[in-house]
């Protein structure tokens, strides 16, 4: 089977599962490799993005997600975008999608269709662990300008983010 025909399938069954699940208008979750990361990003020029890498299976990305969530509920109509781009399995996209949905979240988020982890990271940063949770801040202009490993508090990305949010 090929790599576009596993991808496809993954695709299908995570809106099939997500659907009986009564889940599809919920979270809304789609398939992306890590290289069109970058791109969806970019998209949001003109305002400041803050890229989360998490996983369920990461404690510390849990710990961290509130912050964030309340983040871009306090700051969406500043400029300020949160993308979430889950790196567990998709043969996990379930478990996202209910620990996602447990936290109201209702924006587009993302599942990697990197069916490595090493693809993962070539695809986002060559020079990056690996290391969850990661965050990447860019500012307004489409720069990365900070690379986050590790949890933080709502306290430290709020002062970032908004800093960069300045004109």
């Amino acid at each position: 089977m090929s790599r576009a025909s596993i991808v496809t399938a993954a695709a299908i069954v995570i809106a099939a599962v997500c659907f009986v699940s009564g889940l599809h208008a919920a979270v809304p979750l789609k398939l992306l490799h890590a290289r069109e990361l970058r791109k969806i990003a970019a998209r949001d020029s003109g305002k400041v993005v803050l890229v989360n890498l998490w996983a369920t299976w990461c404690g510390e990305c849990k710990e961290e997600m509130p912050g964030l969530l309340r983040l871009q509920q306090e700051l969406a109509d500043s400029g300020f975008v949160l993308i979430l781009f889950s790196a567990d399995e998709i043969e996990d996209s379930v478990k996202v999608v209910k620990y996602l949905d447990s936290l109201g979240v209702k924006f587009q988020t993302y599942l990697k269709a990197d069916l490595t982890d090493d693809e993962l990271i070539a695809g986002l940063d060559p020079s990056w662990s690996g290391a969850l949770p990661t965050s990447l801040i860019v500012d307004r202009h489409g720069k990365l300008v900070k690379q986050v490993v590790g949890a933080k508090q709502y306290e430290y990305f709020r002062k970032g983010v908004v800093s960069l949010l300045k004109p």
